[in-house]
């Protein structure tokens, strides 16, 4: 799964519109106090998400040092 739909699920499920809950009590999070939360979440964790990607998941070539 991408970032990008992490992300929209990760809304979905904050307020609760996916497919499986349509119910009125099970309401946590309205529409946009889910989308202002997603919203800090990715200018606060997943701004530099690239970053980390490339840091800790590329890989790396190996350099011998010595004779």
């Amino acid at each position: 799964m991408s970032l990008e739909d992490s992300i929209k699920w990760l809304g979905e499920v904050m307020a609760e519109i996916g497919p499986s809950h349509k119910n009125e009590k099970w309401n946590i999070f309205d529409v946009k106090q889910a989308n202002a939360i997603v919203d800090y979440l990715k200018i606060s964790l997943f701004q530099h998400y690239k970053l980390y990607e490339f840091l800790f998941f590329s890989a790396r070539e190996e350099i011998v040092i010595g004779t």
